[in-house]
């Protein structure tokens, strides 16, 4: 994906520098489970903003932050057993329901 978004800048001095960057592009590890250094937050900043300026072929665009949410749009709804937006709990009769 980084290299079609890299291949839509404009030819130019813009076009190589991010065509290069794409290729070597890695997604970073962040372990969640370890604990957040003293005095951070176990987030980056970024987690809280609701939308972000995003730099790319078109200049600077204000976007909604995937970091922060994420609607599903599933191809078919049926096949998402619970909501996404709500978790399974187990009543005292032991069936299972969601919230």
């Amino acid at each position: 994906m980084a290299n079609v978004i890299a291949g839509m800048f404009p030819n130019g001095t813009d076009r190589q520098p991010y065509i290069d960057a794409a290729r070597d592009f890695r997604m970073p590890y962040w372990d969640w489970a370890m604990p957040p250094p003293e005095g951070e937050s176990h987030f980056p900043d970024v987690f809280w903003n609701a939308t972000i300026s995003q730099w790319g072929p078109r200049g600077v665009q204000e976007i909604r932050n995937p970091l922060y949410s994420y609607r599903f749009h599933p191809k078919n709804a049926t096949a998402m057993i619970w909501s996404p937006v709500s978790a399974p709990t187990l009543q005292e009769n032991s069936s299972l329901t969601v919230n």
